[in-house]
């Protein structure tokens, strides 16, 4: 029986913290259908994100000062960008060819 209560162990006491109810309210407004638009965006920038501090070093830049840290910021996300253009651009030219490969065979 002391297994299935929720308190468990705790001699018939539930403990809950305002972490615990915070937590509660921040999962149900989650669940929302207006939460979920509102955060669209952010979901897909968050791929881009991890892709810049991953791949182009952003997690670590290595100058300090506002325009020098713009600058670095800058170039490492055109870099990003023109990593992603060329991959789409490829892939592209990857169709176009074996479009072309059937419908010459």
């Amino acid at each position: 029986m002391a297994l299935d209560c929720p308190a468990g162990k705790q001699n018939g006491r539930l403990r809950v913290h305002q972490s615990d109810i915070a937590i509660a309210f921040s999962r149900a407004r989650e669940d929302t259908e207006a939460f979920k638009e509102d955060h669209k965006i952010r979901v897909g920038i968050e791929s881009t994100n991890a892709e810049c501090k991953t791949a182009h070093g952003m997690g670590k830049v290595w100058t300090r000062e506002l325009p020098k840290v713009t600058f670095a910021v800058v170039m490492e996300t055109l870099a990003c960008n023109v990593k992603r253009f060329m991959r789409h651009q490829c892939v592209q030219l990857m169709e176009e060819r074996e479009e072309m490969v059937v419908a010459t065979a």
